[in-house]
């Protein structure tokens, strides 16, 4: 299963935390861009060629959930590059989108995509990232964090009368994790264009991994510089608050950044480019914005100059 944007298919976005607008609105001047940039294929970083659309608000991307056919006791694990994730709570659910569809396309805009979803079983990762869960029936659900960082990191599961099931992997945050020995930086727009403009006089917040406790707030600086000179040695989200003015790069970004400070890092500071999609935030090293230039551009389907 896949999901696509624009379509209408707000009320997964939304459930997801992102606000979305009429997707006929979004695709107003809309210009298609390839480029060639690295995408998660299951749980690898592979380098693939992948159409874009280019709104005036934000970029559009596509997410293909990893499906597991699991039987009604099966096994979670949960780990990211730093090792396994303890303590994250995880939710099976399903939307109940016959009720949803019974909505007018006006009420479905504007619903709370949370009064549809029934949670059908909860469970808490262990010391090793594991947890267990026995479902009382089967069917199609969503297998999910409960974070209110979370982004893209769901799976879908196809619960069956079976005997045995395999290990459900995920892999959580599913967004990159940026290691630095002290936690500070710069913060800019532009990660998809060729022009770059400093986060300036922005609110950022840390919280902890997974509990997203907040840890502390700055505002950054002219120059987007941030610092949080007392940050201990562990795994954060670095969130980026939102905002209502804009830039020359569509709307300013907002949505969290998953850093790990490590005493033994040898980056001293994080240099970080973000831009807004229609999947959350995302953001790279400003060293590598060179991996993100599009190879070609097209208005309609005729060839034209790469503006970015």
């Amino acid at each position: 299963r896949s999901f696509s944007t624009p379509t209408p298919v707000f009320a997964r976005l939304r459930k997801k935390g992102e606000v979305v607008r009429s997707w006929m609105e979004d695709l107003q001047f809309a210009e298609e861009r390839t480029l060639e940039m690295p995408i998660r294929v299951g749980f690898i970083w592979r380098l693939a060629v992948v159409a874009l659309i280019v709104t005036a608000n934000a970029v559009s991307c596509s997410f293909f959930p990893p499906e597991y056919r699991v039987s009604r006791s099966f096994s979670v694990h949960v780990e990211n590059d730093i090792g396994p994730v303890v303590g994250l709570k995880l939710k099976v659910s399903r939307f109940k989108w016959q009720d949803f569809q019974k909505l007018s396309t006006e009420q479905q805009r504007y619903a709370d995509p949370n009064s549809f979803e029934e949670i059908i079983a909860e469970s808490i990762t262990d010391s090793t990232g594991m947890a267990q869960f026995t479902l009382d029936r089967t069917g199609s659900f969503t297998l999910s964090p409960e974070s209110q960082a979370s982004q893209l990191d769901w799976v879908e599961l196809k619960v069956l009368e079976q005997t045995t099931s395999a290990t459900v992997e995920m892999k959580w945050p599913a967004v990159p994790i940026l290691r630095v020995a002290h936690l500070r930086g710069k913060l800019e727009t532009g990660l998809l264009s060729s022009r770059s403009l400093p986060l300036r006089n922005n609110a950022v917040m840390l919280h902890t991994l997974v509990d997203y406790k907040n840890v502390a707030a700055i505002m950054t600086d002219d120059e987007g510089a941030f610092e949080f000179g007392n940050a201990a040695p562990g795994l954060y989200f670095l969130q980026i608050l939102p905002t209502s003015a804009k830039t020359d790069d569509f709307y300013k970004p907002e949505g969290n950044i998953a850093v790990y400070v490590a005493p033994e890092s040898s980056r001293g500071a994080l240099m970080i480019s973000t831009v807004n999609t229609s999947c959350g935030l995302s953001y790279d090293l400003q060293e590598n914005k060179d991996r993100y230039k599009p190879v070609a551009c097209f208005k309609g389907e005729k060839p034209a100059k790469c503006e970015y």
